[in-house]
């Protein structure tokens, strides 16, 4: 991983944090240990839990011990790749309250399959990729609002708005700030274990 310096600064959070560049590519080696790193500065200088166990990122057990699964979460966000346009549906207490459009990975890049609690980190404004650098959005980075759902991937804002409802991303599920803003205020809100994350083919309830 290239050892380069950047600076680091989030006014809405009051961030501000002198740290190594980091490599972000989802998926990629040392990528989670960027997330590790960037994640303890966060927590340092802000104060902010991020709200994760990168020991346990999900549990498995929680819906057969009398946790949610699915639409029976608080939160259920369904990421649909093989719609046009590709899209999010969100569900509030088991009933459709919106649909956003998202970009998916575009190739050769890949987005995972999943189904499960995310497993954080949940940033509340910046987070940014210097690997893809630019598409920053008011300051924020380009990854603003970020909710890790599984390792390296995330739901998160972008600038390339114009580019929502087709694959046009590196791996990650990109959205309307706006959206991600609210679905990362919920998420921080209420917790992983009332938050699901199912990314898939086709519409799954």
């Amino acid at each position: 991983m290239r050892q380069l310096f950047v600076i680091l600064f989030c006014l809405c959070a009051g961030f501000f944090v002198s740290a190594e560049e980091f490599e972000f590519i989802p998926g990629s080696p040392g990528s989670r240990e960027a997330l590790r790193e960037f994640d303890k500065a966060y927590r340092e200088q802000t104060g902010l839990d991020t709200m994760y166990d990168w020991d346990h990122p999900t549990n498995p057990l929680l819906h057969l011990m009398g946790g949610c699964y699915r639409s029976s979460c608080r939160i259920y966000a369904n990421v649909v790749k093989a719609e046009f346009p590709q899209k999010l549906y969100l569900y509030i207490d088991g009933d459709l309250a919106a649909t956003w459009k998202v970009s998916t990975a575009r190739s050769p890049y890949q987005t995972p399959s999943y189904d499960g609690h995310p497993s954080g980190p949940f940033y509340s404004g910046f987070f940014t990729s210097k690997t893809y650098p630019g598409g920053d959005y008011m300051g924020l980075g380009n990854m603003p609002y970020a909710i890790f759902y599984s390792g390296d991937f995330a739901i998160h804002g972008t600038g390339a708005i114009g580019s929502l409802g087709r694959p046009a991303s590196h791996g990650c599920v990109r959205t309307h700030p706006k959206f991600a803003q609210y679905f990362s205020e919920i998420v921080r809100k209420l917790g992983a274990g009332e938050v699901w994350v199912t990314v898939s083919a086709h519409p799954v309830k």
